[in-house]
């Protein structure tokens, strides 16, 4: 019997490791963040969806060999379709009856109704899976949840490395090495079973929980203005497909960010992730001149720059182009600096903290925020 279930997903901020990631075995380092996107599953006659961010209420559906579909295609709803198409396709291949059901997606994002860049897309398709896997009585395991939800990613987009999917599903503070989009295109055009695929080996496939000091904050501010993520993945794929040696400078310079990142939050040295920072801020220069766009914006340079006067580090997080920017703050004093130093210059500081879980059922199971005086995973770490 279908059960109706509710799941919270939380977004994501890249701390470093942008576009490098999306190498085999390279690593990155990612948080999730307490905005979240909320599903609904209800047993109902005949499959449907309501979407408000898609402008869609009751929007009739299909469940075909294999494929979910809205009735009226929507060009915005590939995310959807893909992680309800992949969830189902493999329930289905461990014998699960399907059954009709309605889906409720409700996104809280956006700021001011405006695109942030907190992984909306990879939130959404998390919380979609997992809604799914409860609904129909399977238990919505965190692997499992990701693999599915990187398949679908993949799917609707060509491409990824699957890093915010990481963190919506897992949560936390992670040090995350990618499954690598190359190798599961070819995995799936191999495999005719989707069971197999979901439950082989992963074998670029890296996540570890990094701990997460109880008095540092992560401080995020917003340009105002949103970016575009796959034209620039388009160019980087260029000086990549070009062999361009600064391409391989770049890449040296990022893996370094993330190894010292890794090691300064593993050992709580604030020097260390700070130095990390830098050098994470550096390697995107170096990728922003080799491409000869700007994505470091104006706004996202007077993030860093203020950040200085804080006596600490900022850096662009994600693509670039727009969006948001991070800084760490290691006391009160030095998270309301940041606050005042940013407004000054035209940047949003947005009042975020770091989601210590990943997808999780609700109302009985919501996540709650790091409260003062405990870390997002635990002090250990190898």
């Amino acid at each position: 019997m279908l059960k109706q279930v509710s799941v919270s997903a939380p977004a994501k901020l890249v701390l470093t490791g942008e576009y490098a990631v999306l190498e085999s075995d390279a690593l990155a380092v990612v948080a999730a963040i307490d905005r979240y996107t909320e599903a609904h599953v209800t047993p109902a006659a005949t499959m449907s969806l309501t979407a408000p961010a898609l402008d869609l209420v009751d929007a009739p559906a299909t469940y075909e060999n294999g494929r979910w579909k809205l009735q009226a295609a929507h060009p915005k709803a590939a995310f959807v379709s893909e992680a309800l198409s992949a969830t189902l396709h493999y329930l289905e291949g461990q014998g699960t009856p399907i059954v009709p059901f309605h889906l409720t997606l409700s996104p809280a994002l956006a700021e001011n109704g405006i695109k942030v860049g907190l992984g909306g897309s990879a939130a959404t398709t998390v919380a979609a899976v997992a809604a799914l896997l409860l609904a129909f009585g399977r238990h919505h395991d965190p692997e499992l949840v990701y693999r599915l939800g990187a398949i679908a990613h993949f799917l609707a987009q060509g491409s990824g490395s699957g890093i915010d999917v990481a963190a919506s599903a897992f949560g936390g503070v992670l040090a995350f090495s990618s499954h690598h989009p190359d190798w599961l295109e070819r995995r799936l055009a191999e495999e005719p079973s989707l069971s197999a695929v979901i439950d082989g080996e992963w074998p670029h496939l890296r996540h570890q929980p990094l701990p997460w000091p109880a008095s540092w904050n992560l401080m995020v501010g917003w340009t105002g203005n949103s970016a575009s993520t796959p034209a620039y993945l388009q160019l980087v794929a260029h000086l990549k497909a070009d062999e361009d040696p600064r391409y391989r400078a770049f890449l040296a310079e990022m893996q370094a960010s993330s190894l010292r990142l890794t090691n300064g939050l593993r050992t709580s040295d604030a020097p260390l992730c700070l130095q990390a920072l830098e050098q994470g801020r550096n390697a995107l220069l170096m990728l922003e001149q080799a491409l000869g766009v700007s994505l470091e914006t104006p706004e996202l340079e007077r993030l860093v720059e203020a950040a200085t006067t804080c006596k600490t580090m900022g850096k662009p997080s994600g693509a670039g182009g727009g969006d948001c920017g991070i800084a760490l703050a290691f006391d009160p004093e030095q998270a309301a600096c940041l606050r005042e130093a940013w407004e000054r210059v035209g940047v949003h500081p947005l009042n975020l903290a770091i989601a210590p879980f990943g997808v999780r059922r609700t109302p009985d199971e919501r996540p709650d925020l790091i409260p003062p005086g405990r870390s997002s995973a635990p002090p250990e770490a190898e």
